[in-house]
């Protein structure tokens, strides 16, 4: 297979749209183009080793809410007896995201050609992940591919709503934050050092917040490019350690172990855990292949590597919790209730039971951070307050009762 880049005219809208397709030959790149209602303008073959082959273009990107919307559609057809290619062609003639009904078309084609469906899905990993494919294969082996994919779609549609809750929650902080950092660094530069002369021309004593204050704001206005240099070099350099093996497992462990987000975040990837090992195990999925699927999904490199470890252990013939039970990072309770349900041949349900546990969790701790945010906000928002207070005002009043 080979990929194409493309421009062409959509006969739905006329809209001019870029991208590219993976296909045997120019000609059946062109053809799949045109089944999905694009006129081709121009279409060459990728040169191989392009910093772009590297990611998607940003205008190639499937938003998370589509994917849940194709799945329950697919789910129905099914369940309704539509045959699979007749199911998927007609999605991909409603969907109105380009990239989408392009994918959704191609995997189409591929299952016409005799491919499984998982295997036709697999092409596209940025799209359906491993635990995606996985679950659709074991779907095709039970013959139960409707309810695994109904499954999946509420599953993601669970993983879509918490993020979205938790990322809401963050705006209005963040946007405070920011804007508290933007007024503080103007102040700094701008505003205090003119007040400051006035102040230290008087000849009074200045209390230890304003000449704190006034070091600060003489050192950001004479140093404020080696401060934007430092900072510039500092997040390269966090993101290039972020980027190594042992890098990204530390920063990851760090998220779980932060004031107050960390036990969200920590109980987010255990729920993903517990769901994505129980569906697997439940599906016929071998206890190794189950674990490193889970591994690759749960989404944060520290638990992946406990998960790689706790598979090794396993294929040494040692019990799936030996693992979670020698990390005093991990709740006791996980290892326990795993445990038990090795030691009653009921891993799966009990794995929905602790995903269902740490749901609940989630949904109460992101409720309460909610309700704390505001309180918070207005807390920093007096201190920011009360020093600008203590530091210019006080002085300026002390200065203008001695006049």
């Amino acid at each position: 297979m080979s990929v194409f880049n493309y421009r062409a005219q959509s006969k739905r809208n006329g809209k001019i749209v870029t991208g590219n397709i993976e296909a045997i030959s120019e000609s059946a790149a062109q053809m799949a183009l045109e089944q999905n209602e694009l006129t081709v303008i121009s279409i060459t073959r990728k040169r191989e080793g392009a910093f772009y082959e590297k990611s998607i273009n940003v205008f190639e990107r499937v938003p998370y809410r589509e994917v849940v919307i194709f799945l329950r559609q697919l789910a129905v057809m099914i369940e309704g007896g539509v045959p699979i290619v007749r199911a998927l062609k007609l999605i991909a003639d409603q969907e109105r995201r380009e990239y989408l009904a392009m994918i959704v078309q191609d995997v189409a084609e591929e299952v016409n050609s005799g491919v499984r469906l998982s295997k036709a899905m697999q092409k596209w990993p940025k799209v359906f992940d491993e635990f995606f494919v996985q679950m659709v294969k074991s779907g095709e082996t039970t013959g139960k591919l409707d309810e695994v994919l109904t499954y999946l779609a509420d599953q993601k549609e669970k993983d879509y709503s918490v993020v979205s809750r938790i990322k809401g929650a963050m705006i209005y902080p963040a946007f405070i934050l920011v804007g508290l950092v933007a007024v503080g660094a103007l102040m700094m530069v701008y505003v205090i050092p003119k007040l400051t002369e006035v102040l230290e021309s008087s000849g009074q004593a200045l209390p230890w917040s304003t000449r704190t204050l006034i070091a600060v704001s003489n050192f950001a206005s004479n140093n404020w490019w080696w401060i934007i240099i430092v900072l510039v070099i500092g997040g390269l350099l966090v993101r290039w350690y972020y980027g190594t093996k042992p890098g990204k497992a530390q920063m990851d462990f760090w998220v779980t172990i932060i004031p107050i987000f960390g036990k969200i975040f920590q109980k987010i990837y255990l729920t993903r855990f517990a769901y994505s090992l129980s569906t697997l195990l439940k599906s016929g999925v071998p206890v190794t292949q189950a674990l490193t699927i889970t591994g690759d999904v749960v989404g944060n490199a520290f638990y992946k590597n406990i998960i790689e470890e706790t598979r090794v252990a396993v294929s040494g013939g040692k019990s799936i919790a030996t693992v979670f039970e020698s990390n005093h990072h991990l709740p006791q309770v996980v290892s326990q209730m795993m445990r038990v349900g090795e030691e009653t041949g009921r891993l799966d349900k009990i794995l929905t039971k602790l995903g269902n546990f740490y749901e609940r969790e989630v949904e109460t701790l992101t409720q309460a951070l909610i309700n704390l945010i505001e309180p918070i906000i207005i807390l920093l928002l007096g201190v920011a307050v009360a020093v600008f207070i203590s530091a210019i005002l006080l002085p300026i009043y002390n200065l203008s009762a001695t006049v």
